[in-house]
């Protein structure tokens, strides 16, 4: 059994330090020796060379104090002389070119200490284009080479999360990646300048990655940390006026990512002043901009988050206030709107024992539907207490001019399931669209020729510009169950609901049923009218 990861880390960690404590520096041949020198460097424990990346100095000791250096490591042999002399694995000649990708299985990636959160929508779209097209750009991850052959072996993601992502959610095992030999500071520089070159980029995210850039560019070149700049006597120092020394951060950021230096200076002052929860809060939202980040970074860090948390809540104030203007405007226009069909409507010709015409803005209708005969002998329309219509001349029967409906109406028409296709021809010739409906659970079961019915529909239709319902009306629900009585009676619930939505306008409901609206308020009320074969006279209003 191998030993532990942590214990290993600790050991390099003790033996490289006492190497330095002993020889006054020490110098890195792996990738685990120099992520503990890294750690160490942190902690204040060593100090890493100015001209020589794998040199760490003890602090106490400088190169000119150390009177015998110890002898220099052999020379590694290197990749190219390797492959030269044939001595090189195929894996290495492979890893060596880091442009080559190579096939990874998926859960040998570890993904941790994402500066940048996983957007869904992208992976979404990403997912879209993998599946057409497969993946076109492999990701980048550091460590070791063996992971190619032996997938117990894990790397760490260096850039491509949406990527591995997407990858992971459509199910694939493997995905190609380009695995780089490279410490964590490398790696999370190479994340971090792959994402500071896109565009998408907010004001909040690139303070944020720039001032964590900052940190590591300091941390891999310490001379440039705490005013380096600028030369002791105060003199500005110019990108390789200091031969062999590396180049300002500001230069560097903007020539690995393309930026000016004075965006660079300007992000990473913002990153350095505003405190990270801050420039996450503000991340995605209307007021991650630069003139907030400005405005955020001349406040003390206790006052920035308060800051942040009273934008929101003038935020929140702001759209109560506005909807609340939109939904006066809505009243407003509503209240209008219904005093010009009323209008209309009282303009309306109405005499007694014909069709109103152009007299209701709201219609009410369950029409003589001409049955379907099983045979010559039962034809199911016989026995009926009134005379039925065929389809074509219900469609004629409100037709064009003909019409006792507004311009603007709402029409509420009631079908069985079977008769559906036929209620939509004769709703559009009466000029409506088909909404909505409701659906009426008669509870107990009746005939049917291939189902046993239970169930008929009230369709909601609109034509022209018939005001809506008021967002704050309770609205009735879409389906209601009550017990069906004799042939053709609806419950009185129904009429209910359509008078109390439109109180102030007049109501036709044609083919009324006998009774159907009897000993109730409904029927009481003067905004109704009936029109129908079964319809008293003093029902009809002339």
């Amino acid at each position: 059994m191998s030993d532990h990861p942590v214990t290993v880390s600790r050991d390099i960690a003790a033996r490289m330090l006492e190497a330095a404590d002993r020889d006054g520096f020490v110098i890195d041949t792996t990738v685990s020796e120099r992520k503990a020198c890294i750690r160490l460097n942190v902690k204040g424990l060593l100090r890493r060379d100015k001209k020589d990346a794998s040199k760490w100095w003890h602090p106490d000791r400088k190169p000119e104090t150390v009177a015998t250096a110890s002898p220099a490591p052999e020379p590694k042999e290197t990749l190219a002389e390797r492959i030269a002399n044939g001595s090189a694995s195929p894996f290495e000649i492979k890893i060596g070119n880091r442009d080559l990708p190579v096939a990874l299985h998926i859960d040998q990636i570890d993904v941790v200490n994402r500066l940048r959160v996983v957007d869904a929508e992208k992976v979404a779209a990403l997912k879209a284009s993998i599946e057409k097209l497969g993946l076109r750009t492999p990701i980048s991850v550091f460590g070791d080479w063996r992971a190619m052959k032996d997938e117990t072996i894990h790397v760490r993601l260096s850039a491509g999360a949406h990527r591995l992502e997407a990858m992971r959610q459509l199910g694939r095992e493997h995905i190609a990646a380009i695995i780089r030999d490279e410490d964590e500071v490398d790696a999370e520089l190479w994340e971090i300048d792959e994402n500071l070159i896109r565009s998408e980029l907010t004001p909040a995210d690139r303070a944020i990655f720039i001032h964590r850039r900052k940190q590591l560019y300091e941390l891999k070149f310490p001379e440039t940390a705490h005013g380096g700049d600028r030369r002791t006597d105060g003199s500005s120092r110019q990108v390789g006026d200091l031969k062999g020394e590396p180049p300002r951060f500001s230069a560097a950021t903007a020539g690995a990512i393309g930026q000016s230096e004075r965006a660079v200076q300007r992000d990473a002052e913002r990153g350095e002043k505003i405190s990270e929860k801050a420039l996450r809060m503000l991340r995605g939202t209307r007021h991650d901009k630069g003139v907030t980040l400005d405005r955020l970074k001349t406040l003390p860090e206790d006052q920035q988050e308060v800051y942040v948390n009273a934008l929101f809540e003038a935020d929140k104030e702001t759209e109560r206030h506005s909807k609340q203007i939109r939904t006066d405007k809505l009243a407003t226009k509503r209240t209008i709107r219904t005093g010009m069909i009323n209008a209309i409507a009282e303009r309306g010709r109405m005499v007694t024992g014909q069709m109103p015409v152009a007299a209701a803005p709201v219609g009410y209708c369950d029409v003589p539907w001409e049955q379907e005969a099983w045979s010559d002998e039962t034809g199911q329309d016989k026995g009926l207490p009134y005379p039925s219509m065929s389809v074509d001349e219900l469609m004629a029967l409100c037709a064009g001019a003909k019409s006792p409906f507004t311009p603007d109406a709402i029409l509420y028409f009631w079908s069985t399931t079977n008769r559906l296709r036929d209620a939509m021809r004769i709703i559009e010739a009466w000029g409506f669209k088909f909404m909505t409906m409701i659906t009426w659970d008669k509870v107990n079961i009746g005939m049917g020729r291939w189902v046993r019915d239970r169930t008929e529909h009230l369709l909601i239709c609109k034509r022209g510009d018939f005001p809506g319902i008021d967002l704050y009306t309770e609205k009735p629900e879409s389906l209601y169950s009550e017990v069906k009585t004799e042939h053709s009676r609806k419950p009185v619930w129904f009429a209910e609901q359509i008078e109390r939505l439109y109180p102030d306008m007049r109501k036709l409901e044609l083919f009324q049923r006998k009774d159907s609206l009897a000993d109730d308020d409904v029927r009481r009320n003067g905004n109704w009218i009936f029109w129908g074969n079964q319809a008293s006279a003093e029902s009809e209003v002339a």
